[in-house]
């Protein structure tokens, strides 16, 4: 009879130990996948310069453009004119020769020179297997009537993006930047700058 009871504590203390295990496992069966993580872009290894940039990430591009233009126009004119004509005064004759010689020389030289500066967010809109991604976005800033709008577009490689998650515009290849601004502060122009446009179109 003790030795009834004494099996029958055995298989109740063992039933109690396994039931917490099964509804553990049970439990993480039952649990929902994590959550994708969300932030800036990551480096993929430690020792890896790639950042893994997906769809709808937002990179900074630090954009520094010089562009420099120059005409040089020169005219040269000459004109030379030699004419005799014969004359006769009774029987006494005589001849009188003329010349002309003309030259007419103008040069001119105009230079234009536009730096433009700016940081402007973009989303990635396309990711290539090889790590090359594309993007693209615009800025419009209105201050009462006058607008301005900046445009970025191209592509660039996941290890040229900085740890600070930015990346220089002359890095970025097939790159289109606009920048439009229109208002008050485009209406007025000055003499030397409608000459410049009249130069160099």
């Amino acid at each position: 009879m003790k030795g009834r009871v004494l099996k029958r504590v055995i298989v109740s203390i063992s039933l109690l130990a396994v039931l917490p295990s099964v509804g553990r496992a049970q439990a993480q069966e039952q649990a929902p996948p994590p959550p994708p993580p969300s932030g800036p872009p990551v480096r993929t290894s430690w020792t890896s310069d790639r950042v893994d940039l997906r769809t709808g990430d937002v990179v900074t591009i630090l954009i520094d453009e010089l562009t420099l233009a120059s005409a040089d126009r020169n005219d040269s004119k000459a004109r030379d004119r030699d004419r005799a004509v014969s004359v006769g005064f009774g029987t006494a004759g005589g001849n009188l020769r003329s010349s002309n010689d003309v030259s007419d020389r103008s040069r001119g030289e105009a230079s234009r020179r536009e730096r433009f500066s700016a940081e402007l967010s973009v989303r990635v809109v396309e990711v290539l297997p090889s790590g090359v991604v594309r993007l693209e976005g615009t800025k419009r800033v209105r201050i009462d009537d006058h607008e301005q709008e900046v445009t970025v577009r191209g592509w660039v490689r996941a290890q040229d993006v900085s740890t600070a998650n930015t990346v220089e515009s002359w890095r970025v290849a097939d790159a289109e930047i606009q920048y439009g601004s229109n208002g008050e502060l485009t209406k007025s122009r000055g003499i030397w700058s409608k000459i410049l446009d009249l130069i160099i179109p």
